[in-house]
């Protein structure tokens, strides 16, 4: 079927159907019904088909879009496109700013301006774990050089700090890293502050014969730190002694029977003579040194020396006290007692019970002496205060009136 719409013979149809003019052969035509329904014409016999005639589908816009002042539906604007969520731009529509959530410090090369990293530790520890800028740290050194240990492992290798640290503490050597403790420069100015420094140095230094003895000049016990080879260097040996005569404990077994060593040592404190070896304690004038030095040191002399009569007598004469270290016999040999007085009265309490209230003991008791009545027998225990009237003599001898 063709629709034909527009003006045949001067006549239009509402329906856009063409109506033939009267008395045209056309209108004699009707469907096979008998005639036309609603102005629609069905031609037969020609060609045409008997369906009534079917107008197109109207092409409209298509699904959920609509042409804009159209009888269709209302335009639906596609879903605008705004900032994901929990973010906004500003000044826009939506709701205020939310800035998203920190998880961390930012990385920032302004390092003052980044928030503290270590907020969850000690302060003091926090400080100093920023290796960025060395220069930071002096200050906190030149402030305390307590401040070194606290630093972080990289900044106690860091030699600049390290230097700075033990100069005005040879302490914080300890706290160096292993490497600097193998430096010897830094090494040397730990040592020169305080020998025992010499503790913390690296093995290889302990066996470097300048650093040792810079070490044991300034603290000769310091020698137990150095190597088995230096303790049996004569010249290592002997610096040390000469600043503490103890120190004579760690050098070797030969040196220890060096009797020039061993006087060195006992010149420095007599009671090093412990630490010699039985030969040396025997040797009359290193004992009688270390005696001269303190009389205390006769107790370490050889059991020979003690009980010799000549050198005993010769000993108690540089030192009254010892007397105490004498033989049993000699503390009861008036000579002896009396040149112990001598050199100290109070060497008296050394001496045996007999030779205490012999007249001779007693008449020494006047003047310098006086204050040694205390160690007689049967005495009052101050010489202020007599507990009976002494005589005006005693065998034969005046003697001072303990009072005066």
């Amino acid at each position: 079927m063709v629709n034909i719409s527009g003006y045949v013979g001067g006549q239009s149809s509402s329906s856009g159907l063409v109506r033939p003019a009267p008395g045209s052969k056309e209108s004699g035509l009707q469907n096979s019904h008998g005639g036309s329904e609603n102005g629609q014409l069905s031609l037969s016999g020609s060609g045409f088909s008997q369906d009534p005639v079917v107008s197109p589908p109207e092409v409209g816009p298509p699904p959920g879009l609509s042409i804009p002042g159209s009888s269709q539906d209302p335009v639906v604007s596609p879903p605008e496109v705004g900032p994901p969520p929990g973010l906004s731009i500003p000044g826009s529509s939506q709701g205020p700013v939310v800035s998203p959530s920190s998880k961390g410090p930012s990385k920032c090369k302004n390092r003052s301006a980044a928030p503290t990293i270590y907020a969850n530790k000690p302060a003091k520890l926090a400080r100093f774990k920023d290796k960025g800028n060395v220069d930071r740290f002096k200050g906190a050194i030149g402030n305390n050089a307590d401040n070194f240990r606290t630093m972080d492992y990289k900044l106690r290798d860091n030699y600049e700090l390290a230097r700075l640290a033990v100069k005005k503490s040879s302490a914080m050597l300890f706290h160096c890293s292993e490497r600097l403790k193998d430096n010897r420069e830094l090494v040397l100015i730990a040592v020169r502050q305080q020998g025992h420094r010499l503790l913390h140095a690296s093995e290889d230094l302990k066996r470097d014969r300048w650093v040792v003895m810079e070490a044991v000049k300034k603290d000769g016990y310091a020698l137990q730190y150095a190597s088995e080879d230096l303790k049996r260097d004569l010249w290592v040996v002997m610096e040390a002694v000469k600043q503490d005569g103890h120190a004579l404990q760690h050098a070797s077994n030969g040196l220890k029977n060096d009797r020039y060593v061993v006087m060195e040592a006992v010149m420095q404190d007599g009671i090093a003579l412990k630490h010699a070896s039985d030969d040396v304690k025997n040797d009359s004038d290193v004992v009688m040194e270390a005696v001269m030095q303190n009389g205390d040191a006769l107790q370490y002399a050889s059991e020979e020396l003690r009980g010799d009569r000549e050198f005993v007598l010769e000993a108690v004469k540089q030192n009254g006290y010892a007397l105490e270290h004498s033989s049993e016999e000699l503390r009861g040999d008036r000579e002896v007692v009396l040149e112990a007085m001598m050199q100290d009265g109070r060497a008296l309490q050394y001496a045996s019970d007999g030779v205490k209230n012999e007249p001779m003991t007693v008449t020494r008791l006047n003047g310098t002496y006086g204050h040694a009545r205390e160690f007689l027998i049967g005495q009052p225990a101050y010489v202020g205060e007599p507990a009976y009237a002494l005589p005006s003599q005693v065998g034969g001898y005046p003697i001072a009136d303990p009072r005066f």
